[in-house]
């Protein structure tokens, strides 16, 4: 398999592995008595939007009401082409938007959102020890 194929691959399967990480994390953060929330990974949200997890707040008698999105991304998805495409349109929704990005790459990220005028809640990095993903809050 060429080098690329195989890293594109491996990112694809990191991507899904830190997307289920953090729908499972969601679900278990929002699971509350009073209130009643859906987590759902890869929906269509507004029409036009597919974000990796996205979190809505269910109201008796009323449609859920879209409250947070949450992108995942890769070591090669860290782009501006990527950020202005995805990232862009997320931070416009009136939401609170959640970007997730490789251990090294909190500072780039910032950069971009920055200098595109994306508007982040919060920038948090993962990384795997074994078959445990780490969530952190970037410094």
């Amino acid at each position: 398999m060429p080098e690329k194929t195989l890293r594109v691959t491996k990112e694809a399967a990191e991507h899904s592995k830190v997307t289920r990480s953090l729908k499972a994390k969601l679900r278990d953060y929002f699971s509350t008595p009073t209130r009643q929330y859906l987590v759902s990974r890869d929906l269509l949200v507004r029409g036009t939007y597919r974000p990796d997890v996205s979190v809505f707040e269910k109201k008796p008698g009323r449609r859920p009401v879209l409250i947070q999105v949450h992108e995942v991304e890769t070591e090669t998805t860290i782009n501006p082409a990527e950020a202005k495409a995805q990232w862009l349109p997320y931070s416009k929704l009136g939401v609170n938007f959640y970007l997730y990005v490789p251990k090294g790459n909190c500072d780039f990220a910032r950069f971009l959102c920055e200098r595109i005028g994306i508007e982040v809640k919060e920038f948090q990095y993962f990384y795997s020890v074994g078959r445990n993903i780490y969530i952190r809050r970037c410094s």
